[in-house]
């Protein structure tokens, strides 16, 4: 772990995971694990997060839009299982890193990479929709 390491906050992930959901937490928990020193854990962070984005992606594509729409979004849920996977694994722990001289970064920062993964989501939604009309 370099002395300038700078990880992404268990608060900042959550922002991150409500607007982007389980793939932008997928990628700010496997960096924040590759920034720690953990590569192994980092690759297991990107498949079991991503595994949840990719899950509700499917299962968003299959429910109405009345119901999505009535259930405040499958954003919900997803929220939920995702935080506490974060807090029932090692993922959410980082109190060796920043003992080691890790600095924490801006919650800011992550709920940027929530939304731009958000946005590229909607734009795949969007383009792929398209092809098939």
């Amino acid at each position: 772990m370099h002395a300038r390491t700078a990880l992404f906050k268990n608060t900042g992930i959550a922002l991150a995971a409500f607007v982007g959901g389980g793939f932008a937490t997928a990628y700010l928990v496997r960096k924040n694990m590759r920034d720690a020193g953990h590569p192994k854990e980092a690759s297991e962070a990107l498949v079991i997060f991503g595994s949840i984005g990719a899950a509700f992606v499917v299962v968003a594509s299959r429910t109405p839009p009345d119901l999505i729409s009535s259930l405040l979004g499958i954003g919900i849920p997803q929220f939920v299982l995702l935080l506490a996977v974060l807090r029932l694994t090692r993922y959410g722990d980082f109190s060796e890193a920043t003992s080691n001289g890790a600095e924490l970064r801006s919650n800011w920062h992550a709920f940027a990479v929530g939304v731009a993964v958000n946005l590229l989501l909607k734009g795949l939604f969007y383009c792929t929709g398209m092809l098939w009309a």
